[in-house]
């Protein structure tokens, strides 16, 4: 995906949670990731609310193509090339906890700091 499209996504969840007409809201909450910072006003209008994002501890680039995981078809709507891996999460996560142990919370930490 994109820089762009990866702050469009971003944007579009905050919308579902924070929509200011409450027939638009979906409620739950905004996406979860990894690796992905952002400073987000909560209060601004749809698609104004990420200030600043971070993708790998650096300023992310709009133009710039990243490669993106993720579990279910609704958060990587945007993204171009779609593939299937043929696991399901479950999987996933015990693959990743066995090859991976002890996971260290500074490798997979990310935030969002709502002003």
């Amino acid at each position: 995906m994109t820089g762009e499209e990866i702050r469009e996504t971003l944007e579009a969840s905050l919308e579902s949670v924070y929509a200011s007409a409450p027939f638009r809201q979906k409620g739950g909450y905004p996406i979860r990731v990894s690796g992905l910072s952002a400073v987000v006003r909560i209060n601004n209008p749809k698609g104004a609310r990420v200030q600043q994002m971070d993708i790998g501890g650096k300023p992310y680039r709009a133009d710039r193509l990243y490669t993106v995981a993720g579990a279910g078809e609704q958060d990587l709507s945007l993204a171009n090339e779609k593939k299937g891996t043929g696991v399901v999460a479950i999987e996933a996560i015990e693959r990743y906890f066995k090859a991976g142990s002890p996971v260290h919370p500074e490798v997979t930490h990310g935030e969002f700091i709502a002003i």
